[in-house]
């Protein structure tokens, strides 16, 4: 099987290269709806960059966030709650878009990460491989609201500080003086920036139909939350304690309603995805990883068993003429349906 890349993720690294006085080639496979590139026009990107500038324009990948920011990946990533969920949803991007690349958590601490970047088979990821993962990392925790963002590599031959309070460290052209598959991340404290909730804003205002009545205050507040947040990993008692509810109460006011506490999940994470296949062209892969579902096949099956049909066989369905329209949504049609209580 080929690897594969984020095709946003290279558009950023491009955009980032760009800024800074490099004007790096287009990739042969760059297509505006393509979700992913090949992983090897990327390294060869990157390696060509680092053979002829060093580490440093690798390192300063987050000064193109800006152009990143308003993207639907964005919205997941930024909708994070702190680094560590967002080192969560970050491997699980990685699931999507890559077919061995992996990034594993090594050590935690309150305010720090240490982060291990890998191949699943084969040779392991590439020194700049490695520095553009990392540089995107501290950028996106940065941009969460971390402040001090520091940036270490670490290995058994020392450690080098590639970044301090966000910004990189002035370094040499020439590869970095040590291995560079481990790194530590450290910030100082963290706000969450209230900002970043305008990302969300747009989910309550489209709408498709659910196929199901939301009665009730406690069905519709649950719906809402995780319609805003799909990625989100919703916990009964914690989720019950931001509605101000114990886990028992919001079980029965659910219960009353005929769903489950899962189900109304489902439901939500279903309506996110059949959103995006009646009112956008984007590929089923990004509509998966961006309405919650941890892979592909785990896609597929939920969404069957809420529609009765597969995620490209409802965008049919739904797109007269088999078209998908970027801007107007057709009229809504029948999507998920929460069981009734015993079914």
């Amino acid at each position: 099987m080929a690897d594969h890349s984020s095709a946003l993720f290279v558009a950023l690294i491009r955009e980032a290269l760009r800024r800074q006085g490099i004007d790096p080639p287009i990739p042969a496979d760059d297509h505006p709806r393509t979700v992913t590139t090949s992983l090897t026009a990327k390294k060869k990107l990157i390696e060509e960059v680092l053979a002829a500038y060093g580490p440093t324009p690798l390192l300063r990948i987050g000064v193109a966030l800006d152009a990143f920011v308003e993207t639907p990946l964005a919205g997941v990533l930024g909708s994070a709650r702190d680094p560590f969920d967002l080192l969560q949803r970050w491997r699980r991007l990685e699931r999507y878009y890559h077919s061995r690349h992996r990034t594993r958590l090594i050590e935690t601490t309150a305010n720090s990460l240490v982060l291990e970047h890998y191949q699943r088979s084969g040779p392991p990821p590439g020194t700049a491989e490695d520095l553009v993962v990392a540089a995107i990392l501290a950028a996106l925790i940065t941009w969460l609201g971390a402040a001090g963002t520091d940036l270490d590599f670490v290995s058994d031959d020392g450690s080098w500080p590639a970044m301090r309070g966000g910004e990189v460290v002035s370094t040499d052209p020439g590869q970095p003086p040590i291995a560079t598959g481990r790194w530590r991340l450290t910030w100082s404290d963290f706000a969450p920036r209230a900002d970043l909730g305008r990302l969300l804003a747009a989910a309550e205002t489209r709408w498709v139909s659910t196929g199901f009545k939301l009665e009730g205050g406690a069905i519709r507040g649950l719906f809402r939350r995780v319609l805003s947040d799909p990625a989100r990993r919703y916990g009964l008692a914690e989720t019950a304690s931001e509605m101000g509810l114990s886990g028992r109460t919001l079980q029965r006011r659910l219960a009353s309603a005929g769903a489950g506490f899962k189900d109304v999940i489902a439901l939500a994470r279903c309506e996110v995805a059949a959103r995006r296949l009646v009112e956008t062209g984007m590929p089923l892969a990004e509509i998966g990883f961006l309405a919650g579902y941890s892979d592909q096949a785990h896609f597929a099956r939920e969404f069957r068993k809420g529609t009765g049909m597969s995620p490209s066989a409802f965008r049919d369905l739904s797109a007269p003429g088999g078209r998908t329209s970027w801007h107007a949504p057709p009229p809504p049609a029948p999507c998920c349906t929460i069981p009734k209580s015993g079914d």
